[in-house]
């Protein structure tokens, strides 16, 4: 039976605030039965998060924050996209509390989300992505997905309001961060193509991966391991994905070759095909984006 409570830890000024498992009532099955319990030897776990945490730009880019900014969410700050906190385990766990366990998306005062506000996409698309996770996705967690461990939510004080979190296993860094201190990106650009046809295969279509803007939806986990560097590629946000067959008829490797949606049997297959290419052709960082980081306060 996965955990009912968790605790978050966002800073010392902040406290700690409790957590319990967010029911969504148009399933079927119980929702919080559908996930995995975060890996924990306590009933409630205790999750300690970075201070500065980060939210996608509309094109894509990555933009850091204060704590003080994205407690604004949803109230000033505005976006579809959710605030990502990386999580460790908190004191007491016995696990080390040096290195990243969990990646945790946040939006704070979704009591103001109301169906004609501009936040009230990104609380659809949580919900969808968690949908999709426990639905379809079960089968390949922590292979090509991230293990998934529920949406949660809780009442703040009086600073962040109402909160609605998805808590999921931490699965690297996006494919602009390893790619903007990696010069040789082929080996692992294979290893991307591989892990979104064995989805495909499974009749798993992403349909944000259409554009070079929307990597950061590919992570990669590089560790040291006794056996020697372990590289595994995860794809994130179902929060748009279907499950319908797939027509694909080549492989998603870097073709010198135009490939189109009729050529490749696939569209969301031919435009990973195009931007391998491009990828593979950009020795000097040509075209190629590079991760850009703002601060904004």
């Amino acid at each position: 039976m996965p955990t009912r409570f968790l605790w978050l830890g966002f800073s010392e000024a902040h406290k700690k605030v409790q957590f319990e498992r967010f029911e969504d009532k148009s399933m079927k099955d119980k929702f919080d039965e559908m996930f995995e319990s975060i890996p924990s030897t306590s009933p409630k776990p205790l999750l300690m998060l970075q201070h500065d945490p980060s939210m996608n730009d509309y094109a894509g880019n990555t933009q850091t924050l204060s704590l003080e900014r994205a407690l604004t969410w949803g109230n000033g700050l505005y976006s579809e996209s959710s605030i990502f906190f990386t999580g460790y385990h908190g004191p007491g766990e016995g696990r080390d509390e040096e290195t990243p366990s969990f990646c945790v998306k946040v939006l704070f005062n979704v009591e103001q989300a109301e169906r004609d506000h501009p936040a009230y996409q990104a609380v659809l698309n949580m919900l969808a992505d968690a949908k999709f996770h426990a639905q379809n996705l079960r089968g390949v967690a922590g292979d090509l997905v991230p293990r998934h461990y529920g949406v949660w939510r809780a009442h703040s004080e009086d600073w962040g309001g109402t909160i609605l979190c998805s808590v999921t296993e931490w699965a690297g860094n996006t494919w602009d961060e390893v790619a903007a201190v990696r010069r040789d990106m082929s080996p692992l650009n294979k290893l991307l193509g591989r892990t979104v046809e064995r989805l495909h295969d499974r009749g798993i279509h992403h349909n944000q991966l259409y554009q070079s803007t929307h990597l950061h939806h590919i992570l990669f986990r590089l560790d040291e391991t006794d056996a020697g560097p372990q590289k595994r590629c995860f794809v994130i946000d179902f929060s748009k994905a279907e499950k319908v067959p797939c027509t694909r008829n080549l492989p998603i490797l870097p073709i010198d070759t135009e490939t189109t949606e009729e050529t490749g049997g696939c569209k969301e297959v031919a435009a990973l095909i195009y931007s391998l290419c491009m990828f593979e052709r950009d020795v000097e960082g040509m075209f190629a984006r590079r991760i850009l980081t703002y601060r904004t306060t």
